[in-house]
């Protein structure tokens, strides 16, 4: 964790170049204006490549009021199509947790957002196989934003009522900690707005850390010879 290597660092000359690889919230904003199926489409891909355990996985997926249903519900109809079992099985998409010691700690998160499971989706964790069924938490942003790294096939979906609403995510002192990437579907000028800004004394967003109609899997977007992240 951040938190881990910025203990650890002090333990070098600061001479010394210390590289630590951490999380980022990597949010996807679904806008007005957004390709609903082009949302979806990577939404799931995100959420559920290794089964979520992935540090480009996004914490949150903010959908915009004025296509939150067309996009839950479409959302809901593609992830009934998700096969879930062992990879011994070529055409299952979402398998074991790699650590089945890690079940606790994904069990208390949906506990902690059971008032905001989906009505489709259950939180169902099967204990045998360790494998957690892929699961919407739709909690509308104005409940609070989702900061937190659930390294799970837990699709966080809030909705927010405009524009300036996004403000409660991007500007609440939790996200700067690990501020990395957005990927933004359809038209947000508060978004745009973020490039080069300062917030609380720190610029979080260059131009090259928000991504237009486009996320973090697609082939070309993680450049190995350039910084990755915020």
């Amino acid at each position: 964790t951040s938190q881990h290597a910025e203990k650890l660092r002090l333990a070098f000359d600061q001479r010394t170049l210390f590289i630590a690889n951490g999380s980022g919230h990597n949010p996807i904003v679904i806008a007005e204006e957004a390709d609903i199926k082009n949302g979806v489409e990577a939404v799931l891909k995100l959420k559920l490549y290794n089964q979520g355990q992935d540090c480009a996985s996004p914490n949150t997926i903010l959908v915009h009021g004025s296509v939150f249903n067309a996009f839950i519900n479409l959302l809901r109809i593609e992830i009934k199509k998700v096969k879930v079992g062992h990879y011994f099985d070529r055409k299952c998409r979402v398998g074991p947790i790699s650590e089945p010691s890690d079940i606790p700690r994904i069990q208390t998160s949906l506990i902690d957002n059971q008032t905001w499971l989906d009505s489709e989706t259950s939180g169902i964790i099967r204990s045998r196989e360790a494998i957690v069924e892929p699961v919407i938490i739709n909690k509308p942003l104005a409940h609070g934003g989702n900061f937190s790294e659930v390294f799970a096939p837990i699709i966080f979906v809030q909705k927010y009522d405009n524009d300036e609403a996004l403000s409660e995510y991007f500007e609440h002192p939790n996200y700067a900690r690990n501020a990395m990437y957005i990927s933004v579907y359809g038209k947000s000028a508060y978004i745009k707005a973020l490039i080069d800004r300062p917030i609380n004394g720190h610029i979080l967003h260059d131009r090259k850390s928000i991504l237009e109609d486009a996320h973090l899997h697609e082939p070309g977007m993680e450049r190995g010879t350039q910084p990755y992240g915020g």
